[in-house]
């Protein structure tokens, strides 16, 4: 309990802060745009093409790791809370190809009924098109992913403190998509061909990386399946580009088919992966009962003779003797059995106890090295 009020505490101003900053920082550089000829240039400077990654990219992205980063190291924040530790690996891994493998073909078959209606404009998914053109930028998908799944991550540590994982993580994509809606420049790229596309791909991205998340709770697996959905993506708007114009079709067929199946399979993710993450993982054992009370210690009475002895002249008053209570009996400590599928992580949430603790009791090295039927101490 001290680590989770310590946690929540202490996130609040860094929270604060990294929201109102984006924020203040998005709508000083739209305002730029009317500060006159030297303002423009530095704007030229920071988002010029003609680079895989534009300077003011790579700034927003050291920024969104660089605040998660900075709280980790002087203690405000935990590993386990963004998902950095406290998992199975190999079960994680596992988990995570099955889901990828799915998203990769309803991605793939919206995307494709897409295209197939009309070429993309030209600056649709600009950033994803330019690190599609060198080796080099291919490479910068896995940093640009990883800077807003820490910065996901981040708005939803506080939620996640309070409410648990079912509600925490969506209330985190709510702060996250009302920090995109207030800045200008999400409402100007909605007005440009190809912005609404693009805003509804990056609301499905992080619903679908949200709802994976829930299922994971690892949150590097979630950063692979980042990038390779944004290069997927980008690769088939490139390409699609790239083809030769088609006639122009008199009478388009519409085919709504595969719009709706993606939906409705969203949708059931969503309820899955969100039940999933709301239900408690862990059985908790039953609380001991409660030990019988001791009965009553008696105190034998002297039976009195026949013909008391005669009264001295001076008595000295006997000392009260004083009655002998029964010892409590000590509490048995709370233990859990391992089962398959714990982790750490989960055990430590179920009980409220940090894994560090957790560890330390048990002299526990390794977090992953867990196994089934092993009785764990609980602090």
């Amino acid at each position: 309990m001290e680590l989770f009020n310590r946690e929540v505490l202490g996130l609040v101003p860094w929270f604060v802060g990294s929201w109102l900053l984006a924020v203040a920082v998005a709508v000083l550089l739209w305002l730029a745009q009317e500060w006159g000829r030297t303002a423009r240039a530095a704007l030229r400077l920071l988002y010029g093409a003609g680079r895989p990654l534009a300077p003011g990219d790579l700034l927003a992205a050291l920024y969104a790791i660089g605040a998660p980063y900075a709280a980790l190291v002087l203690g405000y924040l935990s590993a386990e809370v963004m998902g950095l530790s406290g998992f199975s690996w190999w079960q994680t891994l596992g988990q995570g190809a099955l889901l990828g493998a799915g998203l990769f073909v309803l991605v793939g078959l919206v995307w494709r009924h897409y295209m197939r209606a009309a070429p993309p404009p030209a600056g649709m998914l600009a950033r994803s098109r330019r690190l599609l053109q060198t080796p080099a930028g291919r490479a910068l998908f896995l940093l640009w992913a990883a800077a807003e799944e820490f910065h996901w991550a981040f708005y939803r540590a506080i939620p996640t403190l309070l409410w648990g994982p079912g509600v925490g993580l969506w209330a985190g994509l709510l702060l996250a998509a009302a920090e995109r809606a207030l800045c200008p420049q999400t409402t100007a790229r909605l007005r440009r061909p190809g912005g609404i596309e693009e805003e509804a791909w990056w609301a499905a991205k992080i619903i679908v990386l949200t709802a994976a998340y829930a299922a994971l709770g690892n949150l590097w697996v979630c950063i692979v399946l980042h990038a390779l959905l944004e290069a997927w993506v980008g690769w088939l708007t490139q390409r699609r580009a790239a083809a030769p114009a088609e006639p122009a079709r008199t009478a388009p067929r519409p085919a709504p088919g595969v719009a709706v199946l993606a939906g409705g399979v969203v949708l059931l993710l969503l309820v899955v992966f969100t039940w999933q993450a709301g239900r408690p993982r862990l059985a908790l054992p039953a609380a001991a009962a409660a030990p019988a009370s001791p009965t009553a210690f008696v105190v034998p009475t002297p039976t009195p003779t026949a013909t008391p002895p005669p009264l001295p002249t001076a008595t000295a008053l006997p000392t009260a003797t004083p009655v002998p209570t029964a010892a409590p009996a000590p509490t048995p400590p709370v233990t859990y059995v391992v089962r398959p599928g714990d982790t750490l992580k989960d055990i430590a949430f179920a009980f409220d106890v940090s894994v560090a603790d957790l560890m330390q009791v048990n002299g526990l090295t390794e977090p992953d090295a867990l196994q089934v039927g092993q009785v764990l101490v609980i602090p």
